[in-house]
């Protein structure tokens, strides 16, 4: 609209001119004068400017001499020498207009400019001076001409130095941001981003400035160990944090308050909130000065968030070269263990076997030989086991297997570990046949057993259910003993982990981290829970293929007795 305005002024000024140019111009009418124009070269560049007053008047000598100066400035200014330059007679539109420009570039309001020189030129040159009478008709003609012309000028310039500063400040914010992202993204921790950002903020905004960050815990938490909490809420800043918008000062949540909340919020998750006290909450409500705190918020949360993943991968790195090297060890001790193992167990159960016959005493040493030597073995296999599932080293050999078969080599498998424990079964007859490995689920099956008989009296019950579910099989081993841990139903899967972690108990937390990797190599899963009343329950499943494989025909087998 205002462009629009300024061209409406600039054609208005030009027709005005246009006619005022017709009726200077056409002899025999009352506006008509024969002005003159006389160049005098000796002595420099003169330039004379005449026209014939109506009446005699005289121009006063002050505005004549600075007529001149102006018009000086202005030869000067297209590379003409210095002139002298004499002004002869009572018409000085073209001094007054000339000085439009300057007038225009100190003035501080729109259209003062055109005004300004309308009115010097009818008090000071149009006659009678000092008076806002005309006596000329032609006068008339040029007080409008002159009033559009300064009112353009003025507009255009005005609108051009509002540009200016605009322009000028945004430049100043563009590279204030562009500082402040330079020296965040050399930050490595968190107390070097928080730093920065905060000293940036309150050197832009002259602000108070705290900023909270995340603990390891999830909790707000004041960074840099800031002691100068006056009027800070930890409640609105959580607020702020949860529902990731802004709180407190100009906003509708909590306006009361002196301090602004704004969330820092990356593209995974909100990573902390900026306090912001302003000195003058006032300048606080320009949409620019919010919308520049906004991008500074921003490029903290981003900071903070680079910082983070730096962190994480560092972890990940260490704690992938710790795993590299422990299996690697594991591996190798597993190795050189066994050889030694399995010559002791066969000497422990040589010695249980010889004649003559062991005294009871002796029978009873010989058989916790034997018992001690086949659980040491079987942890040095699962510690091989262990480290060959992480290295990818093991292959599967899948075939079509009855669950009901697996579950019965199972539990022969365990009988001296089951003891004088019951075990029932639930295994229905019409189970599909599911595609595995099954000595690896066998061996899932003997670990799930062994570690109800660690955990339960030896009167306890254990039982295996299996049965179809969908397109799943889920085979659970419950016992009544003492439960899982509350909160370590996950935890337990973990290498290393143990039900109780300090007992009696044998065993190094291996068995279950072993079902897990055997159980997902196969597609399936498998979970910990304790049961409503007493015990735990572990289930763990395996896909169903849809395509079985086609039972033989009866008379493809000969019975004989």
């Amino acid at each position: 609209m205002r462009e629009r305005r300024n061209y409406l002024l600039i054609l208005g000024a030009i027709a005005a001119l246009l006619v005022g140019a017709v009726l200077l111009a056409v002899p025999g009418s009352p506006a008509y004068k024969k002005p003159t124009l006389g160049l005098d070269l000796q002595g420099g560049l003169e330039v004379v400017l005449r026209a014939v007053p109506q009446k005699g008047q005289s121009i006063d000598p002050q505005q004549m001499q600075v007529a001149q100066q102006v018009i000086t400035q202005r030869v000067n200014s297209i590379g003409l020498a210095s002139p002298n330059i004499a002004i002869q007679g009572g018409n000085e539109i073209v001094i007054q207009l000339a000085g439009v420009h300057d007038v225009a570039k100190a003035a501080k309001t729109i259209g003062s400019t055109g005004q300004l020189q309308m009115f010097d030129f009818e008090t000071s040159l149009v006659p009678p001076t000092l008076s806002f009478a005309v006596t000329d008709l032609q006068y008339v003609l040029t007080f409008a001409v002159m009033l559009a012309v300064g009112l353009v000028v003025g507009q255009l310039t005005a609108g051009l130095r509002y540009q200016a500063r605009i322009a000028m400040h945004r430049e100043r914010r563009s590279h204030s941001l562009f500082e402040v992202a330079r020296a965040l993204s050399g930050e490595l921790v968190v107390d070097q981003v928080v730093e920065t950002a905060s000293k940036a903020i309150e050197r832009e905004f002259r602000a108070r400035v705290r900023i909270y960050v995340l603990s390891e815990d999830d909790r707000l938490t004041l960074a840099r160990g800031d002691v100068d909490t006056q009027g800070l809420d930890p409640g609105t800043a959580r607020w702020a944090f949860d529902h990731r918008q802004a709180a407190g000062l100009g906003t509708d949540t909590i306006p009361g308050s002196s301090w602004h909340y704004l969330p820092l919020n990356a593209s995974m998750r909100t990573r902390g909130v900026l306090a912001f006290q302003p000195e003058s909450p006032r300048l606080f409500a320009v949409p620019e000065q919010r919308r520049q705190l906004e991008t500074f918020a921003a490029l903290t949360a981003i900071a903070l968030e680079r910082v983070h993943y730096v962190d994480v991968a560092q972890k990940a790195t260490v704690q992938i070269e710790s795993e590299r090297l422990r299996n690697s060890l594991l591996s190798a001790l597993s190795h050189d263990l066994r050889t030694p193992l399995a010559g002791l167990t066969g000497l422990a159960e040589s010695l249980r076997m010889t004649e003559p016959s062991l005294s009871a005493a002796q029978h009873e040493i010989a058989e916790e030989l034997v018992s001690s030597a086949i659980r040491m073995s079987a942890q040095v296999n699962n510690l091989l086991d262990m480290a060959r599932f992480e290295s990818g080293e093991f292959r599967l050999t899948s075939s079509w297997n009855s669950v009901e078969e697996m579950i019965g080599s199972a539990v022969r498998l365990s009988k001296r570990v089951l003891a004088s424990r019951t075990l029932k079964t639930d295994v229905p007859a019409d189970l599909p046949l599911v595609k595995c490995d099954a000595v690896l689920i066998e061996r899932v099956l003997v670990n799930l057993l062994e570690n109800s008989a660690k955990y339960t009296p030896p009167d306890a019950i254990v039982e295996i259910v299996a049965q179809s579910v969908g397109e799943e099989m889920r085979v659970t081993v419950v016992d009544n003993g003492p439960g899982i841990r509350p909160g370590s139903e996950q935890e337990i899967f973990n290498k290393f982990s143990r039900g109780v972690r300090e007992s009696a108990i044998s065993g190094v937390g291996l068995g279950l981290a072993i079902c897990k990797a055997i159980v997902e190599a196969h597609g399936g899963s498998i979970s910990a829970a304790n049961r409503g009343g007493r015990g735990a329950a572990f289930t763990f499943t395996l896909p169903i293929s849809k395509e079985q494989p086609l039972a033989p025909e009866a008379d493809e087998f000969e019975v004989t007795e």
